[in-house]
């Protein structure tokens, strides 16, 4: 099992021999074309794809959904039961809701998704304002179980919703970003009950955009370890201060997609 921290590249790697061979070939990628001249789709190990002809000036692309998993938690080992219990405070502890901090958000993604001259992002507002989104039925739980939805939008993550909504909205892509939020502690953990150290603030996106035909045209993963640690609490069952961790999580999520269209717009 790769670790959130292992994803970065900025920790040692931690890996069991079922997911050597695919670490091995994340550095590269495969050509998959139906026709070179008109259509190119590149895939890596990691599923990622793009469909180089989907992509252009002219293109109008949508955010229709913003999700998070619930939780930020500690993303490199187990928290303890009194890690959980001290989740109930609203600033430290092992884990918090992350549906505060996802609102937050929303500005970062759309300033970061707009750098780019291979599509037209769509204003927020001309996508959750309009009533053909109003009327939309949102997806439901998929197998990796709830998340929580940026403010004014709806969890909109399966292809069939996503293409309707590109049709009817005029899209040339209708895109869904899910974050993961979390921290990781270079410090000593005693049992589970006290963290001393320094807490990193990470943060991970995934993206799908999908076309009028339902067609998967970029699919894209990174993630970010922040520079810069913050003092953790060392208090019994306080793992992290997410009011600390807060400005570094968004500088790891403008960071995080900053690679993903750094990647987009080469």
């Amino acid at each position: 099992m790769i670790t959130f921290r292992e994803m970065t590249g900025l920790t040692k790697v931690m890996v069991t021999v079922a997911t050597l061979a695919l670490v091995s070939i994340q550095a590269g990628c495969t050509i998959s074309s139906k026709d070179a001249s008109t259509s190119m789709t590149l895939f890596d190990a990691l599923g990622r794809s793009k469909d180089t002809s989907a992509f252009g000036a002219d293109k109008i692309f949508g955010i229709v959904s913003i999700t998070a998993e619930v939780y930020i938690a500690q993303v490199d080992s187990d928290s303890s039961l009194s890690g959980a219990l001290s989740a109930l405070s609203s600033d430290k502890g092992f884990l918090q809701n992350s549906q505060q901090m996802l609102d937050k958000s929303i500005p970062t993604v759309f300033s970061s998704m707009s750098k780019t001259n291979n599509y037209i992002l769509l204003p927020e507002k001309n996508v959750t304002d309009d009533n053909v989104y109003a009327n939309t039925r949102a997806s439901g739980n998929s197998m990796f179980g709830k998340k929580n939805i940026a403010r004014g939008y709806k969890r909109i993550s399966d292809k069939k919703n996503m293409a309707s909504l590109a049709r009817d909205l005029g899209l040339d892509a209708a895109v869904h970003v899910n974050i993961t939020y979390g921290y990781s502690i270079d410090g000593t953990n005693y049992n589970g009950l006290v963290q001393v150290g320094k807490n990193y603030a990470t943060v991970k996106v995934d993206l799908m955009a999908v076309n009028q035909d339902g067609k998967v045209i970029w699919k894209e993963s990174d993630a970010t370890l922040a520079e810069r640690p913050v003092s953790s609490d060392s208090q019994v069952g306080d793992a992290a201060n997410f009011k600390k961790l807060e400005p570094h999580m968004l500088q790891s999520l403008r960071a995080t997609l900053g690679k993903i269209m750094s990647e987009l717009n080469t």
